[in-house]
């Protein structure tokens, strides 16, 4: 998210939050994010532990991308409204 940010609209001031349920997952993502990525410690990547039902710690005005099922195998989750 914040390479397509940069390239297609010169924005680098684009935040993501990953929001998982797992502990454990975050800790892995946040590591990756940190091998993996020039994001890492830029404050522009953070971890928050939530369910994906209820995504209260997130503003009303932002975008949330949930990705495919399939890929990450999330299994069952309510719609969002």
């Amino acid at each position: 998210m914040p390479d397509h940010a940069a390239e297609i609209n010169d924005d680098t001031e684009t935040r993501v939050t990953c929001v998982d349920i797992n502990a454990d997952m975050l800790r892995e993502g946040e590591r990756r994010s940190l091998v993996d990525t020039p994001y890492g410690e830029t404050g522009r990547i953070s971890f928050l532990i939530q369910n994906a039902e209820t995504l209260d710690a997130i503003p009303d005005n932002v975008l949330i991308c949930i990705p495919s099922p399939s890929e990450f195998g999330m299994l069952q989750i309510s719609p969002l409204h």
